[in-house]
């Protein structure tokens, strides 16, 4: 094929996420080039911005290892760049043809693809998609394409659009999977994945043939892999491709000098020190083991693959003991087995293995609430959203007869579409308070425990003091008891004098509700955490102040839901908002093209598509689609995990009150303005 009676379009050398790269021959010049076809409809797809984003960067970047841009040709139906020729072969084709790389060659590519995206970096461009076939390799020059999803440093951006979600790439940051801000350490991460190919064969990550949850969670969670060789270049890929950002070498440069660092260090342990299960190990014929994810004073929690159902559970590992902790392990997943509620961590099955007891239960990828707080007091949205479900799941478990007795934020786990679940029972009591020793943690614990004058009739409301304690941490940061040593401590929970949120900065319509939970006598405590959450929703009504100005696509709402949120955009919160509802998905995709949104919000009577089909649509027609919500009577039948990756930030379970649906918006609005 001849485009523009000049260049001829030989064979396709490899597909990136804007369309096609192909050898080529310039007629005119008489030389080989390359050539980038467009996928698509230029006035249809929303590819037709990643393309036109990619011309740029590689107009803007100079730098050996680029391919050089000569011509774009972006008029007419067939759009079309060409680019200098495109040596060697991909990494991919070269591994798979002659297996991993030496050690010196793969710290050579290592380090060419550094200074390659150290260049894109400095102009303030992310790749964002480092992968095996990308990366060319012709003896040992290093050429790096496939810039399509190529963004500004600190912009979010969608990874997928619906043609794309089949499979999801095991070398993409988890951040950029998530549509998170990218910036250059999203770049290392991609580097040290394409490391570890290069040097072990394999990706870094076995997403062949997962679903698209499986698949975000093993990225998303899975401790990093670790290649076999010199300890320094282990410890830096595995540095390089932590989880979180802040965890990884700042820049490309950073990543380079750790390659060469000298090191006599040995290599750390898949599983830390003294792992409890090795990985790789299935057990129950069905959970293979991927590595450890947690460990505690009696427990260890592990990663591991349902291989019969294709999803991650954690496996909390008893580490051993007499047989009165076993029989509280035990007790400990018969408690949680019992509530079934979706701000409740679900336990699948108890098991043994080697006579020890293991509890398999439903994994949550995420943070717990402890991890947020390090960051400093919750933004007021997040606090009312994460002490509602809290208050939720903390219901469910009472109406159960339970008391957990444990109530604190490393407790409470913040998930896929923000939903947050109370975990760990170990120190669970049914119906009886217990009349053994203190357990429990020092601030959290309630006074009529730590003066032993704990009644059976009013167990529930040590749990509502705790929730207490966590309303006041996340509401100002700080905690309503704090003493230099555990009996100062004690003295001051029993005083019982609370500084008022409202002097350590929280909206003054909280005080009454946490004071109430903070009271020393359980029978002036609020009552219930049904109670909680009513109370908190009524002070949320006008906790926040003016917003932007912001529009909000509702798509299927009952009719009830929709009340609610016409009296929710008459809160001063939500007072510039303009709200559109339609009942069709179809009507929604209709709307998105001519118009702009910022929170689109979904309901269960949705008439057409599902809701998983209209996020992935939304993805597909926006090129930087706005957070969506879910509202939804039956929580448990949604995959949370692929609907976040598909843009959902928020679940609501209905019926809903005002002051809670205020919060859950002004939070999305946060993320969208």
């Amino acid at each position: 094929m001849r485009l523009d009676d000049r260049y001829d379009v030989l064979e396709e050398r490899v597909q990136d996420a804007s369309g096609s790269l192909h050898r080529g021959w310039d007629a005119k010049l008489g030389r080989e080039v390359c050539i980038k076809r467009f996928a698509g409809d230029p006035h249809k797809s929303p590819r037709w911005r990643r393309f036109v984003r990619e011309a740029r960067v590689l107009a803007t970047v100079r730098q050996q290892g680029l391919p050089e841009l000569f011509d774009v040709r972006d008029e007419g139906d067939k759009p079309y760049m060409v680019l200098a020729a495109l040596s060697g072969v991909s990494l991919r084709a070269h591994v798979d043809e002659h297996g991993p790389l030496s050690l010196t060659a793969a710290k050579t590519l290592i380090s060419q693809l550094c200074e390659v995206l150290g260049a894109a970096h400095r102009v303030g461009v992310v790749h964002r998609d480092v992968r095996p076939e990308f990366v060319f390799i012709d003896g040992s020059e290093v050429s790096l394409v496939g810039f399509g999803r190529a963004l500004g440093q600190g912009s979010p951006g969608t990874y997928s659009d619906v043609s794309e979600m089949v499979r999801v790439s095991p070398y993409v940051a988890p951040e950029v999977v998530l549509g998170a801000p990218a910036d250059p350490r999203s770049d290392v991460y991609g580097i040290a994945a394409v490391g570890y190919f290069a040097m072990t064969g394999k990706d870094p990550f076995d997403t062949a043939g997962a679903s698209i949850g499986v698949a975000l969670g093993l990225i998303n969670n899975q401790p990093p892999p670790r290649v076999e060789g010199p300890p320094a270049v282990a410890d830096a890929l595995q540095g390089a491709m932590a989880k979180r950002l802040e965890n990884r070498p700042s820049t490309t440069a950073q990543l380079r000098r750790g390659l060469v660092r000298s090191s006599t260090t040995a290599p750390a342990s898949q599983g830390g020190p003294a792992s409890e299960l090795p990985v790789g190990l299935v057990l129950e014929g069905k959970y293979r083991v991927l590595g450890e994810i947690g460990r505690g004073g009696t427990s260890v929690v592990v990663l591991a693959e349902d291989q019969k159902l294709q999803r991650l559970v954690a496996i909390k590992v008893l580490k051993g003991g007499d047989v009165a902790r076993v029989e509280r392990f035990v007790d400990e997943a018969r408690a949680m087995a019992a509530v079934r509620h979706p701000n409740v961590v679900s336990v699948h099955a108890l098991i043994a293995h080697e006579e020890r007891p293991m509890i398999v239960m439903e994994h949550i990828p995420g943070r717990s609430v402890a991890d947020l707080l390090e960051q400093g007091r919750a933004p007021l949205e997040d606090a009312v959203v994460i002490l509602d479900q809290t208050a939720a799941g903390l219901a469910a478990v009472h109406d159960a007869g339970i008391t957990h007795r444990d109530v604190k934020p490393s407790n409470v786990l913040v998930g896929p579409a923000f939903r947050v679940a109370l975990a760990d029972f170990g120190l669970v009591e049914r119906e009886t308070p217990s009349s053994g020793k203190l357990w429990g943690t020092p601030g959290y614990i309630a006074p009529e425990r730590l003066a032993g004058t704990e009644e059976r009739d009013l167990a529930a409301r040590v749990d509502l003091y705790s929730l207490g304690v966590m309303a006041y941490e996340l509401l100002t940061g700080q905690l309503p008891f704090e003493a230099s040593d555990p009996a100062k401590l004690t003295e001051a929970q029993l005083a019982g004098n609370v500084i008022p949120p409202s002097q350590r900065g929280a909206p003054a319509g909280f005080d009454a509700l946490v004071l109430s939970a903070l009271a020393v006598d359980p029978k002036e405590r609020i009552t219930s955490a049904t109670r909680f959450r009513a109370e908190l929703a009524q002070a949320a009504k006008d906790a926040f102040g003016g917003s932007e100005s912001a529009r909000i696509l509702a798509v299927g709402l009952r009719a009830s839901t929709r009340e609610v949120l016409d009296l929710a955009m008459d809160r001063p919160g939500l007072a510039s908002t303009e709200l559109h509802a339609v009942s069709r998905g179809e009507d929604a995709i209709k709307a998105m093209e001519s118009d702009r949104f910022d929170v689109v919000v979904v309901g269960s009577e949705l008439q057409d598509w599902r809701c998983v089909e209209l996020a992935a649509w939304i993805r597909a027609v926006r090129a930087e689609p706005p957070p969506m919500m879910v509202v939804t009577h039956d929580a448990l039948s949604l995959d949370l995990q692929e609907l976040d990756a598909l843009g959902v930030r928020g679940c609501l379970r209905s019926p809903i009150e005002v002051g809670v649906l205020v919060a859950n918006l002004r939070r999305l609005l946060r993320r969208s303005l």
